[in-house]
């Protein structure tokens, strides 16, 4: 490229540049996925129900961590911005 100057590259790792992920999903959904189905698993005795929803959300987070692997990012700016066109 023009304008480099020789002696000044630094080496870049691809690891610094990609989200941290557990199974293939974002840390941060991960985390909230897996204390849910806990929750209903072991405080509500829904054994069925929890594994099952668990396994549907996470499902689910790791699909939109495929195709955008900041999508959880997204969601969670977006969820926290104001909408103007609902007067909110």
């Amino acid at each position: 490229m023009a304008g480099d100057v020789p002696g000044y590259e630094v080496p870049l790792h691809r690891s610094l540049l990609e989200p941290v992920t557990i199974k293939g999903v974002a840390r941060i959904p991960a985390i909230l996925i897996g204390t849910v189905g806990a929750l209903l698993v072991f405080s509500m005795h829904k054994v069925l129900g929890g594994v099952l929803l668990t396994v549907g959300l996470w499902a689910v987070a790791r699909h939109l961590t495929e195709m955008d692997p900041h999508m959880p990012d997204f969601i969670v700016r977006r969820a926290r911005s104001r909408l103007p066109f609902l007067g909110g």
